[in-house]
């Protein structure tokens, strides 16, 4: 019937969505008091799953190869690349390459 709210400052009714704030003197939340009274069972909040954007986000804060792009000129980016001596450096890069193509191919 309801469900807490991340803040935990009110609660959502789930037969209409209706966000009920902690608040006396509210007619929402008391009849919510007293289902709480009665023994009735308030489901816990469950985070939503993050968005695409929230991953690319975390994916371009968390990984290194991407943030070690961030902010470069194309001659630094060509420094970079040409300082790759081994088969290891050039396929770390190649999976770099591919994270960033993949969350700008989403934006398009």
């Amino acid at each position: 019937m309801y469900k807490h709210t991340k803040e935990n400052q009110s609660v959502i009714r789930k037969a209409d969505g209706a966000c009920i704030p902690f608040a006396e003197g509210n007619a929402d939340y008391a009849v919510y008091q007293q289902y709480v009274t009665d023994g009735g069972i308030v489901d816990p909040y469950v985070a939503p799953d993050p968005t695409p954007d929230e991953l690319d986000y975390i994916d371009t804060k968390t990984d290194n190869r991407v943030v070690t792009f961030a902010g470069k000129t194309k001659a630094q980016v060509k420094v970079m690349a040409d300082n790759i001596v081994t088969l290891d450096d050039a396929k770390d890069v190649i999976k770099t390459l591919l994270i960033i193509v993949r969350i700008l191919a989403k934006r398009l």
